[in-house]
């Protein structure tokens, strides 16, 4: 298909140019309409025909597949990893998703050439901290290779971890993967044993040899020959221009039996270490956040369960709106992201807004909401048009046309109030899928927003539309009252097994031990904020996350004045 045939994608990304293609699909240069900003789209080639992938077993197989794959995707959170932003279906049911567009990048072994010892060191660092992060979230890329490793101003950046895998279930000789794969496939995955951490390792190793080498060591242009070696033949080593301990790094990297190899990410780094006179850390400071910041949710499945039942209600034509309250750092936020994604695997269309606590305008919190809404409108009358003008400044944009011709309507707080909600139950009823809206903190969203809601309240049992909304109870006591009949979840501290499930999300096995969990039980009393910067403390003062099981650990680590000092954040 070219590029003419489908220049804009889910009526909210217009295509640019296309950057590239595989099996997984086409790449491309795109516009966010919404916001302006550039990013990367990738249409993702499917094998059967897209108009019946939802008929078939294999084509629902292959959606819950991806789905589950971007859902994982999107929540990672690291320097270099590429950041996942939207996903969803095209006009031609296509799946799709976007991701943060790198600019000029070059593959790894690109980015490699000429450089000095110690700056390829410092990349093949920087790709095992992203490995670290991934395995600890239970994630296995699957398919490290050069072109899946990119380098942007010194940065490295992971892509297409695991979506390679989603294409087929057969065996990689079975199915015609590219000798470009298989070079970098570690030989028991050949021999029908399951992706892991050490076949992770492996294809490192081997991007190891191939930069240091100059060369790949086996025949990558002849397929069965290349099969034959990875499982058969010990890469030369000698071939490696490195000091000769750096090159035994690589040699154990590439073991035929992966119970020789080494058992992490960091233990290769620390490997690299001793061969290397320039120390590399184990664990940055921008690596240690992505654990703390972006660990996966946990403590709140019955929460969970809920709203993914009102999803799911949603998405049959019963709408409703859900309200979560709660003190500032218990997790509510955490917990709306998590259905944000949730809901765009399940196809709906997510919109999100945000109340400040400074000055705003007015429906300030439904400003981006109403834009989104704006790119999947269809026959507005001139009133809508004349209505949106009062509130969107970029309409044209959105619209995709010219309205000059209509001036912006001149009417009450009470008026405008009725034409937004009239506005929104029009477009909703018409859009092909159902549409989520997530609010945060309306504890400082002003009143005609909250009217606002509580309208939407009365209508949405009949519409595609779940609304979730977070606010700190203690600082909008009368919400209640402001929006009526919406149903409040109360999300409360984490009790002893929760505090151990986030202490393990963020610092492996050595989170679970017990004087770990009762320092956390004790500092933070169970708030979500505080059991994190506990840990950041802690971190510092000995190097690294994995090391806090291992050290003697204070009886306190907070002062009261500190802790007086952190809630005042909280509260701000």
């Amino acid at each position: 298909m070219t590029l003419g045939d489908l220049s804009l994608i889910a009526r909210r990304y217009s295509l640019i140019e296309a950057l590239g293609a595989g099996g997984m699909g086409t790449v491309y240069r795109a516009t966010d309409r919404l916001t302006g900003r550039e990013i990367a789209l990738k249409r993702v080639t499917t094998e059967i025909d897209p108009h019946h992938v939802s008929d078939t077993t294999f084509g629902q197989e292959f959606r819950l597949a991806l789905a589950r794959e971007f859902k994982v995707a999107s929540s990672l959170r690291h320097p270099n990893i590429v950041q996942m932003l939207d996903y969803g279906f095209d006009e031609q049911r296509e799946p799709f998703f976007t991701m943060e567009l790198l600019q000029q990048p070059k593959t790894f072994t690109d980015a490699c050439r000429e450089l000095a010892l110690e700056e390829r060191l410092d990349y093949f660092v920087q790709m095992l901290q992203a490995l670290t992060y991934l395995h600890r979230r239970g994630i296995i890329h699957h398919d490290l290779k050069p072109a899946n490793v990119l380098v942007v101003e010194h940065e490295v950046k992971l892509l297409d971890f695991g979506l390679a895998l989603v294409h087929s279930g057969s065996q990689p000789a079975e199915t015609g993967v590219t000798a470009g794969t298989l070079a970098y496939m570690a030989p028991e995955i050949l021999m029908g044993e399951p992706a892991s951490i050490s076949s992770d390792l492996y294809a490192v190793g081997m991007m190891g040899y191939e930069v240091f080498a100059g060369e790949h060591p086996f025949a990558i242009n002849q397929p069965a020959r290349l099969i034959q070696q990875i499982i058969n033949t010990i890469p030369d080593v000698n071939a490696i221009d490195v000091p000769m301990e750096l090159g035994m790094v690589f040699w154990r990297l590439l073991a035929k039996d992966p119970a020789e190899r080494f058992a992490s990410a960091p233990d290769v780094i620390r490997g690299i270490n001793r061969a290397s006179i320039h120390p590399y850390p184990v664990e940055s400071s921008a690596t240690r956040e992505s654990f703390l910041q972006a660990s996966r949710l946990v403590a709140r499945d019955e929460e969970l369960a809920y709203l993914t039942r009102l999803l799911h209600e949603a998405m049959t034509g019963k709408g409703s709106v859900q309200l979560i309250g709660g003190e500032s750092g218990v997790g509510k936020s955490r917990l709306i992201e998590e259905i944000r994604s949730l809901a765009m695997v399940n196809g709906a269309v997510v919109m999100r807004g945000q109340a400040t606590d400074v000055g705003s305008r007015p429906f300030e919190i439904w400003l981006p909401v109403i834009r989104s809404l704006c790119l999947t409108a269809n026959d507005l009358t001139n009133q809508q048009i004349a209505m949106l003008k009062v509130l969107v400044v970029e309409l044209d944009r959105l619209l995709g046309r010219e309205l000059d011709a209509i001036e912006p309507l001149e009417v009450r707080p009470e008026q405008l109030l009725e034409e937004i909600l009239g506005f929104f139950v029009t477009v909703i009823r018409h859009v092909k899928s159902p549409v989520v809206i997530l609010l945060d903190d309306l504890q400082w969203a002003g009143s005609e927003s909250l009217k606002l809601l509580a309208q939407l309240q009365t209508v949405a049992a009949d519409l595609p539309l779940l609304i979730v909304g977070s606010y700190r109870d203690n600082e909008r006591l009368s919400m209640a009252d402001e929006v009526p009949n919406a149903p409040i979840m109360k999300l409360r501290r984490l009790d002893a097994k929760g505090i151990e499930q986030l202490s393990a999300a963020m610092l492996g096995s050595a989170g679970r031990r017990e004087q770990v969990v009762e320092l956390l039980r004790r500092e933070s009393e169970g708030n979500i904020f505080f059991i994190i910067e506990v840990v950041r403390v802690l971190a510092k003062e000995v190097d690294r996350l994995e090391n806090i099981g291992m050290a003697t650990l204070p009886p306190s680590v907070f002062a009261g004045s500190i802790k007086t000092v952190m809630q005042r954040r909280l509260d701000n």
